[in-house]
């Protein structure tokens, strides 16, 4: 949907290919750095723009982390939890969604873009401020609604997996500990977030609530195996051929596009 919102309709075929394939990539590449696989293909066999592909990445970031911070400050506020654990993310992402709001305006563009050095007046940071005018409202609702899926799939995935264990946990992990530890974990320091996650769940279970460690880092280690380090194995089958489809290219329709 974000590609097709920025001009370029591709079969789901593609998208399987670059979605699998990019993301083992990626997950085995240092400070999120695969993400360069995507853009490289996107090139080369449809001479997509680069900076068109780098904000095709951002695109698919930012509602991602809208919605976490939503859903950590809800809970944390439906829970009556301590009033930072609610304040701060929805303070963050009501500002991240009202400057996504604003530089869908041509005017407030002009006005940022006036007080940037010339350098960047025509570069990444202005491909990046002027996407959001690139989607459509009905495009950008239905983008965040799948993000909403998405994430909030997460939730009864570690639920089951903690009933795998035999335990159960406090409704307070489910609804803002865990979304704030996937957040994180979002952070590109290490592989797939591993470490990250378990450690920055285990410091919230243990501070807000005192769960005890063992089940939560346990439950925490099949997490990331079933949502993260599964999808990157899977995405082996496929690696080979997005690498030969990208050195391959499409040299004539590149050549079209450029000129």
């Amino acid at each position: 949907m974000i590609l097709k919102s920025l001009g370029l309709d591709l079969p789901f075929r593609e998208n399987w290919l670059m979605k699998t394939a990019g993301g083992t990539i990626r997950s085995v590449m240092p400070l999120r750095t695969g993400e360069a696989g995507r853009l490289v293909y996107l090139n080369r066999r449809h001479g997509f723009p680069w900076k068109l592909s780098a904000a095709a990445v951002l695109a698919e970031l930012v509602p991602n982390v809208i919605v976490l911070a939503v859903l950590i400050g809800a809970g944390a506020l439906f829970l009556g939890l301590p009033a930072g654990l609610a304040i701060l993310p929805l303070a963050a992402a009501a500002v991240l969604t009202a400057s996504l709001a604003a530089l869908r305006t041509r005017v407030f563009r002009e006005r940022i873009a006036a007080f940037l050095p010339r350098a960047f007046k025509a570069s990444w940071l202005r491909a990046a401020a002027e996407l959001p005018g690139r989607f459509r409202g009905r495009s950008i609702a239905a983008i965040l609604g799948l993000s909403v899926l998405i994430q909030a799939a997460k939730l009864p995935s570690f639920w089951l997996l903690g009933a795998a264990l035999g335990v159960s946990f406090p409704v307070n992990l489910y609804l803002v500990f865990l979304p704030a530890a996937i957040l994180i974990s979002s952070v590109p320091l290490t592989f797939l977030g591993l470490g990250l996650r378990e450690y920055s769940l285990q410091e919230l279970s243990l501070r807000f609530s005192a769960l005890p460690m063992a089940p939560v880092t346990g439950t925490a280690l099949l997490f990331t195996l079933v949502e993260y380090l599964f999808p990157a194995l899977l995405g082996v089958f496929w690696t080979k051929r997005f690498v030969s489809e990208t050195l391959k290219g499409n040299v004539g329709e590149v050549d079209k596009m450029t000129s």
